[in-house]
């Protein structure tokens, strides 16, 4: 037996360097379940029926806004409601990756009025935004952030001397490489200096002056992304004016609040409004919202934009439109495999019956493989936000009763197919220990032919250098030890299939 020490390549997708801000990591979306969720089910069942381990019981008592999932597994979600499954929550609950909450997320009493975003830090922090006026009974205006047990983080002085008036609110916020803070909503001004609807602040959540929009005009906008390089792409509904220069629905700042000129979106979104964007790995943007053009090309609901502003002609070419014409994507999820989750409120995506949510392939046109039969019901039977797992499952949460006839109060995990970005899941007979792991790990097995074996981490980043054998028998024994505690996969590949073993690491 040889013995491997695979050093960590931690912020890699697929062997390529990505960065973690939850902009991008929203692409990818967050985590596999995979410690907890069993591989074969989910292999052999109909993509996009309700993967009934996950159970929320009777959910929660009102709509969920935005959800992430943790590298560990587990759930945070926001929203109006009050209760989970019975239990008193206010406005925001952690849940285990099979739906019970979490009982070590510590929140008191939480929020007085409804959050409606939620995003996370490296080191597990999470930083929220609303409507809210206390948390845990201590005065908290607007925006907070909470340690990892759910405790107030009080280095953060923005929630608690903001200067935000009260009938204004925060509705989204990202956070920057640098963790600087970009905020959207319907306040004009913060601490007594004029701040209309968009700002940036300081990692300890004072206002950053060094972010100037001059004369900006803006028409409600209604997304965020940070690039990177710390670039900000915001998306909203036509005319937007920004230094005196029009952009319709999309823009991109430069760090220091100026338009970003080599961005050029054309003529824009000239139909509909665009509601939400993601940055993809290379640098594209996705889009959705009810748009049904783009510099004069028809695109219906979601669109691909290429770095430099322009369309991606390959994704959605030929597309058909929503149905009713009232139909919205709220939302939008990347597979690393191309495809794209789109949900929101529609009942017919690229003209095939998908209510609130739907699945397309790598060229913009609708899955049809993938099929949620009478979709989401009840409520308002909409889908706010939605998170795919590597394991090839999917996160949607929002305001409805029933998933293809399956009670589902607000939240529900559904069947995917594409684990980890790959076509097919190898039934081969790889087994690893010990199993929790607390560093060491030893993988044995039979490929019968020559093979690959990496580890990739709940977000599907590869951690490991990936070791290439010409020998068919698998018997490997790996230090991870420098790896941080946490749900991982190993995965073992030959010319006939890819074998996908899930274990802990203590």
């Amino acid at each position: 037996m040889s013995v491997l020490v695979l050093s960590p390549t931690d912020h890699y997708f697929g062997g390529k360097p990505i960065p973690v801000v939850r902009s991008l990591l929203r692409s990818v979306s967050a985590l596999a379940l995979i410690a907890l969720a069993p591989f074969c089910f989910m292999v052999h069942a109909q993509p996009g029926s309700v993967d009934l381990s996950f159970d929320p019981g009777t959910g929660t008592n009102d709509r969920i806004l935005d959800m992430l999932v943790q590298p560990d597994g587990k759930i945070v979600i926001v929203g109006p409601f009050t209760e989970y499954n019975g239990t008193a929550c206010n406005h925001i609950a952690r849940l285990l990756p099979d739906g019970t909450l979490d009982p070590s997320f510590m929140t008191g009493s939480a929020f007085d009025e409804q959050v409606y975003k939620v995003e996370r830090y490296n080191d597990g922090r999470l930083l929220v935004c609303g409507q809210f006026n206390t948390y845990n009974g201590s005065p908290i205006v607007r925006m907070a952030r909470l340690m990892a047990d759910g405790t107030f983080d009080p280095s953060f002085s923005a929630g608690t001397d903001f200067g935000i008036p009260p009938n204004q609110w925060i509705n989204d916020l990202a956070i920057a490489p640098d963790e600087k803070i970009y905020i959207r909503g319907s306040f004009q001004e913060i601490h007594g200096t004029p701040t209309y609807e968009l700002a940036r602040l300081e990692a300890s959540g004072q206002l950053d002056p060094s972010f100037d929009l001059g004369t900006s005009v803006f028409d409600n906008l209604r997304g965020l992304a940070v690039q990177p390089d710390g670039k900000l792409v915001v998306g909203g509904e036509q005319e937007m004016e920004f230094h005196g220069i029009e952009r319709n629905g999309l823009a991109r700042f430069n760090i220091d609040g100026s338009l970003d000129m080599s961005f050029d979106p054309g003529a824009g979104f000239t139909e509909g409004f665009l509601n939400t964007l993601s940055l993809l790995p290379d640098g594209r943007i996705l889009v959705g919202g009810s748009i049904e053009e783009f510099a004069g090309e028809a695109r219906f609901g979601i669109a691909i934009i290429q770095a430099d502003g322009a369309l991606d002609m390959s994704f959605g070419e030929g597309a058909q439109g929503m149905f009713p014409n009232s139909s919205v994507v709220y939302t939008v999820a990347y597979q690393p495999n191309g495809k794209v989750v789109a949900a929101g409120s529609f009942q017919q995506f690229d003209g095939l019956f998908r209510r609130s949510l739907a699945r397309t392939e790598d060229n913009g046109l609708v899955d049809q493989a993938f099929q949620t039969g009478t979709g989401f019901t009840g409520g308002s039977s909409t889908v706010f936000t939605v998170e795919w797992l590597p394991d090839g499952t999917i996160m949607a949460a929002g305001d409805f009763t029933t998933v293809n006839d399956v009670p589902r109060n607000n939240i529900v995990r559904l069947i995917g197919v594409d684990a980890i970005g790959m076509d097919e899941l190898h039934p081969l007979h790889v087994s690893v220990f010990p199993n929790p792991s607390q560093g060491t790990l030893s993988i044995v097995g039979d490929m019968k032919e020559a093979y690959t074996l990496e580890v990739r981490d709940a977000l599907g980043r590869a951690v490991t250098e990936r070791f290439v054998s010409t020998y068919g028998t698998v018997n490997q024994t790996m230090d991870l030890s420098a790896l941080e505690p946490g749900n991982y996969v190993v995965l073992v590949s030959g010319a006939t299939g890819t074998k996908a073993v899930p274990f802990v690491l203590q």
